[in-house]
């Protein structure tokens, strides 16, 4: 008898250490929390014109809301930065008149990173070509390289930096009344030598007449240069410059603002001109684009 009884308190106890083990093995090993998973912020690219976008003019891209890191947008091989205006990041992306026309992605990045991107349809835009006979005396100012590279360095330094923010606010007018006399982007050849394109647009006036700041800015340059004779350049912001040349008179220096509608100068025809006009230009991040399709509605966030 003391043997079986023996025998059933051994039972006893190993089937209840076999109960217990599972209990307390689950007590030692807590259950798996899935990770917590945050959801990822959507920026949205908007294209903002005031028409068609087209060989030769600019346009406006904003992001919303504004990440906090720097940002650069590219467009056919060009990257460009973008600055912060209230909320948004903001580019004004020039499209250069050779840029064939057709569908093009815009890409935002942020450190290497696609961010966002979206598309952008380029229309073509018929420019004229023309033939222009200059006197020697005219004609001699074309043969002198070292003062042409003097010049075309000197408006680099000036478009090499530009206030981090737009300047203006609303919409641009133009620097003078008078008639079209060449536009934008016309394909041009001196005296039979080859093909140049125009890189702003003439606006024909008699000597004397004022001309005006269209918008807002700061007066990066204000000198003579070789060809383009008596200059003036204005730094609006956000990688956008607008230059006056052929002027008779320079009337603001280098380092003043100026507001929409002060007088910066007057018409004349010093440089390369054969008579008295304004050559107008309007660079966006170092690329001449049409000044008349920016003051038709300058694009504003």
């Amino acid at each position: 008898m003391a043997a079986r009884a023996w025998a059933w308190a051994l039972a006893l106890l190993l089937m209840a250490c076999g109960e217990r083990a599972p209990l307390s093995l689950q007590a030692m090993v807590p259950t798996p929390t899935p990770p917590m998973v945050l959801p990822s912020p959507t920026w949205t690219p908007t294209i903002t014109t005031m028409g068609p976008v087209r060989q030769g003019a600019a346009f406006l891209l904003a992001l919303h809301p504004a990440p906090p890191e720097p940002l650069t947008v590219s467009l056919a091989s060009a990257t460009y930065p973008m600055s912060l205006e209230g909320g948004a990041a903001i580019a004004y992306i020039p499209v250069p008149p050779d840029l064939p026309a057709g569908s093009y992605e815009v890409v935002v990045e942020a450190g290497g990173q696609s961010l966002a991107r979206t598309t952008v349809d380029v229309a073509p835009h018929p420019f004229l070509q023309e033939e222009i006979w200059l006197a020697p005396q005219e004609a001699s100012l074309l043969l002198d390289a070292q003062a042409i590279r003097e010049e075309a360095e000197a408006l680099g330094r000036a478009y090499a930096l530009s206030l981090p923010v737009r300047a203006w606010w609303g919409p641009w007018a133009l620097p003078l009344d008078g008639e079209v006399s060449d536009p934008f982007g016309t394909l041009r050849s001196f005296n039979g030598g080859p093909y140049s394109r125009h890189t702003g647009v003439d606006i024909a006036a008699p000597a004397g007449t004022p001309v005006v700041a269209p918008s807002a800015g700061r007066v990066v340059l204000a000198r003579h240069l070789h060809l383009r004779g008596l200059s003036v350049v204005i730094d609006h912001g956000a990688g956008v410059f607008t230059g006056y040349h052929h002027l008779g008179a320079i009337l603001v220096q280098e380092g003043q603002w100026v507001s929409r509608g002060q007088q910066i100068g007057q018409v004349g025809d010093t440089g390369l001109a054969s008579g008295p006009h304004l050559h107008w230009e309007l660079v966006v991040h170092g690329q001449r684009v049409d000044p008349l399709a920016w003051v038709e509605g300058a694009p504003g966030p």
